[in-house]
This record gives C-alpha cells, sequence and structure tokens, in this order.
C-alpha cells in the first residue's frame, strides 16, 4: 500500500502507534528475559498476583486491539469475557491491599477507653466530691 494517499493526520498517528508498541515490546521483553521464578522468589504473593495480573491484562487488551484492528466483531468474542475476568481479579486484588492498608483496631486500648468510659459504682465513692457551694 501506498502511504502517500493517506491523510497526513493518519500517518501521523500510525507512527505513534509504532512508536507505543515498540516501547511496549521492548518492555514486554524486558520483563520475560529475566527468569520468572527468579523475580517470583523476592515477591510478596500481593505482588506476585499483581504481576500475573498485569500480564494477563496487557496480552488480553494487546490481543482485543489486534482483533479490532482486523476488523473482526468483538463484541461477542471471547477476549471480553477474558478482560472481564482479568477486571475483577484487578479489584479483588486492589480489595486485599487496601484491607492490608486499612488502621488495625487495638483491642486493649479500646477496652481501656470503654472501661474509663462506663460509671462504677466504686470507683465513684473513691473520687473526692467538689463542693461547689462553699466557694466565695
Amino acid at each position: 500500500m501506498d502511504f502517500s494517499e493517506l491523510p497526513s493526520n493518519i500517518i501521523t498517528s500510525l507512527n505513534d502507534l509504532n512508536a507505543n508498541l515498540d516501547i511496549v515490546e521492548s518492555k514486554y521483553n524486558q520483563f520475560y528475559d529475566r527468569s520468572l521464578s527468579e523475580e517470583h522468589e523476592k515477591m510478596t504473593p500481593l505482588e506476585k498476583a499483581k504481576s500475573e495480573i498485569v500480564a494477563a491484562h496487557t496480552i488480553n487488551s494487546l490481543f482485543f486491539i489486534y482483533l479490532q484492528l482486523n476488523g473482526q466483531d468483538v463484541s461477542k468474542h471471547p477476549i471480553n469475557y477474558e478482560l472481564n475476568r482479568v477486571s475483577k481479579s484487578i479489584a479483588r486484588v486492589k480489595e486485599i491491599e487496601d484491607k492490608r492498608l486499612a488502621p488495625k483496631l487495638d483491642i486493649s486500648a479500646s477496652k481501656r477507653f470503654v472501661k474509663s468510659a462506663l460509671w462504677d459504682k466504686d470507683q465513684q465513692a473513691k473520687k473526692p466530691k467538689l463542693d461547689v457551694e462553699k466557694r466565695p
């Protein structure tokens, strides 16, 4: 195909797409050139889940784009189910991470707060009474 027939804005967009795909490919190769098992040994389970989900989302998104560029109807394609499944996994990992970062309840401190706030008959007898009437 002769690209001189295309408008200049489309040629610019195609060049940008090609440059961005080159960047994605280089990042992908950097990630998978390293031994995945060695990288996973250094990660926490949450980090492992994040890396696997990012990889799955990236691959499925690229395949979705590939199908669209080839003119296929993706509305009923199984890739939509897969992208939804990955999105639910992303939400689940985010929920787990938020729970991990949430403030924790200090049970012993809360017991002390409640105990000091409640009225105790024995404690009331020990406190000296203030005599307000004797003030000048």
